[in-house]
């Protein structure tokens, strides 16, 4: 198992984690329409979205086992933002803690002090468990209309 910076060539399968993570741990949480819209990640608008970001700042982690991705996390140092972390079933490691971790540790290299962002309701535990603050309770409109309830954050960089 390793953490690793992502390259283009794993775009395909970062979605394919992205979800899988959805489907195991926040159908619960949200209705079939926003589930389904959230999934529309994996079209081809998405995946070149992804390699536009690659190429502007976005910084994307892997957490890989084998040749498998069993998490992902996304982030923008220069400007203090965290796309999200996704971990999917399959590995009896803390994967979202050590991508996390690994989040952190580069933000410092490049001194970047906080980093906000929307988190799922699902995920909000998961964030404050590592430290991070909800600011608000929000409403994120997904790029198809869907509305879907959110918890705005932020994460101290210390």
């Amino acid at each position: 198992m390793s953490i690793r910076v992502a390259t283009f060539d794993d775009i395909p399968a970062i979605h394919d984690c992205h979800d899988k993570a959805i489907l195991q741990k926040a159908t619960s949480s949200y209705s079939q329409d926003v589930i389904e819209e959230w999934l529309s990640k994996r079209s081809p608008k998405w995946m070149e979205n992804d390699s536009r970001n690659m190429q502007i700042g976005w910084v994307y982690l892997v957490y890989e086992k084998g040749e498998e991705i069993f998490g992902v996390a996304s982030f923008q140092p220069d400007e203090n933002k965290l796309g999200g972390i996704y971990t999917r079933n399959g590995v009896k490691e803390a994967v979202g803690q050590k991508l996390i971790k690994e989040v952190i540790k580069l933000c410092k290299t490049k001194d970047c002090s906080f980093l906000d962002f929307e988190s799922s309701v699902n995920a909000r535990n998961f964030y404050e468990a590592q430290g991070a603050v909800a600011i608000n309770e929000a409403i994120h409109i997904m790029a198809g209309g869907q509305k879907m309830p959110c918890v705005k954050m932020k994460l101290q960089i210390t």
